[in-house]
């Protein structure tokens, strides 16, 4: 299974028992690494464009490990 924050982990958890329901190690680790290949929604790149050339200061912040991130930063 691929190295995840212990925060995503708990929160697949919490899906499990908010539904009712346990899943198995091997659907567990399929979900957990197609979760780290979602994609970003359409419109987050422009928003957060827009938002910075309104002049606000922009900074990220996550409850997850920054690797994942550094891509986004550089935009």
């Amino acid at each position: 299974m691929p190295a995840i924050s212990v925060c995503t982990w708990q929160a697949l958890l919490y899906a499990e028992r908010c539904l009712g329901t346990t899943l198995a190690e091997e659907w567990r680790g399929m979900l957990i690494e197609r979760y780290e290949h979602v994609p970003p929604f359409r419109d987050a790149s422009p928003g957060l464009v827009a938002i910075k050339t309104a002049g606000h200061r922009l900074a990220a912040f996550s409850y997850d490990e920054a690797r994942p991130y550094e891509p986004y930063w550089q935009t």
